[in-house]
């Protein structure tokens, strides 16, 4: 520590006092200025800001007590750390010193090696923590620089997300539940329309967060280059056919220097294609399910969760694999009038909380929605959020959240 970059403030209203304590800490090299009175130091401390004041108790006009009280409630001063020196030495008067904010007191007479170790170390304590507030200053000017670009980020991810108006248009009977975990997300939703035909995509990216969202963007993209292409040949192809495609971009893309190695990065999906000429329903995924709610008579709640149809995608990923792959699989189904499919991602099945603080799981999202598949979307869309809250409590949200759920009416 170089000394003569220190300023000690000694307040003392006997002269002599000053000068001895000025000496002594002139001789270790430390910077000092001088008051007599209170109103002075309060004047000195306010303009100079000192690493450190050394404060008379018994003085005119107001008492140290009374200095270190109001230096104490001023933002621009309460960080300079106050020891008294007083021969008021009573038990009440040093607690009393302490209740003020003092950091010490010392009795006099002094002696003089006690003296200079306390200076020292309430010295060295000081500077430490000016460095701290420093670097958590630059930290926090960082830290908003970052999240200034990750929110910008977010504008443009959700500009790449479809319009909810070429959904209505198709499905007016409609909801979806999109709540990112951070800023942005790795989870994403895709509708690809070409002529009387619909393509709907529900997406859950490697990770969440940027390198969620670095995947989601990318992968939109992909899908619609993929969707561009099909259009120009007019030619409808199976939702598992598109995943084919998606799966050979991104490999190529991610792992085009990549050998001898597996690398994760990647997404899990369930897209379904809709013919509005038909009705008749497509679905592949790759890590995830379709879900069917079928109409009941007089518009009546499921008996259970066994009457929910599930389609099941292949049990595997779109990301870069040393093994060869298979293509994925394709199912069809007929749309029967009022049915109701559901899509989602992992992230509201794997919500922590609960008495137990487990998982919501699979099973307790088709329960719930066994129980409101009769209602109106809106109503279902609201009745999920408020499941999902009251499962989460407290805890924060563990993952990426997006559940679709589509009426199907004609």
């Amino acid at each position: 520590m170089k000394t003569e970059r220190v300023h000690i403030l000694v307040v003392d209203d006997v002269a002599e006092n000053l000068q001895v304590l000025g000496n002594m800490l002139s001789k270790e090299g430390y910077n000092t200025s001088f008051a007599q009175d209170g109103n002075t130091a309060i004047e000195i401390a306010t303009l100079a800001l000192p690493d450190l004041i050394l404060l008379d108790i018994s003085m005119p006009e107001i008492s140290g007590f009374e200095v270190c009280k109001i230096l104490k409630q001023n933002p621009v001063t309460q960080h300079i750390p106050v020891i008294f020196i007083s021969a008021h030495n009573q038990h009440t008067e040093v607690m009393a010193g302490f209740l003020m904010g003092a950091a010490d007191f010392i009795s006099k007479p002094f002696n003089i090696r006690e003296l200079l170790a306390r200076v020292y170390t309430h010295i060295q304590l000081k500077l430490q923590k000016d460095e701290i507030s420093k670097l958590n200053t630059q930290l926090k000017h960082h830290n908003q620089k970052i999240t200034d670009s990750i929110v910008y980020a977010k504008r443009i991810q959700n500009a790449l997300l479809p319009s909810l108006k070429i959904l209505s248009k198709k499905i007016p009977e409609n909801f979806i539940i999109y709540k990112p975990k951070d800023i942005v997300s790795g989870d994403f939703f895709w509708f690809g329309e070409i002529n009387n035909f619909l393509y709907l995509a529900v997406a859950d990216c490697t990770g969440h967060g940027v390198p969620g969202a670095f995947m989601s963007i990318l992968s939109i993209s992909f899908l619609n280059q993929i969707i561009d292409e099909v259009k120009i040949t007019n030619t409808i192809i199976p939702p598992n056919q598109i995943l084919n495609k998606l799966r050979i971009k991104i490999n190529s893309t991610l792992n085009s220097d990549i050998e001898n190695t597996e690398i994760i990065d990647g997404l899990d999906i369930s897209l379904i294609l809709i013919d509005f000429n038909t009705y008749n329903m497509q679905f592949a995924g790759a890590g995830q399910s379709a879900t069917i709610a079928p109409n009941t008579p007089d518009n009546k709640p499921l008996n259970d969760s066994s009457q929910l149809n599930t389609i099941h995608g292949d049990h595997t990923t779109i990301g870069y694999h040393l093994h060869k792959q298979s293509n994925f699989t394709n199912h069809q189904w007929q749309a029967k009038k009022h049915d109701t499919i559901y899509l989602w991602s992992d992230g509201y099945i794997s919500q922590l909380g609960g008495l137990k603080d487990k998982t919501l799981g699979t099973k307790q999202l088709r329960e719930i929605i066994a129980e409101i598949s009769h209602l109106d979307l809106n109503v279902q869309q609201a009745f999920l959020l408020e499941k999902l809250r009251q499962w989460q409590g407290t805890k924060n949200q563990t993952d990426d959240i997006l559940v679709i759920g589509l009426k199907i009416d004609f």
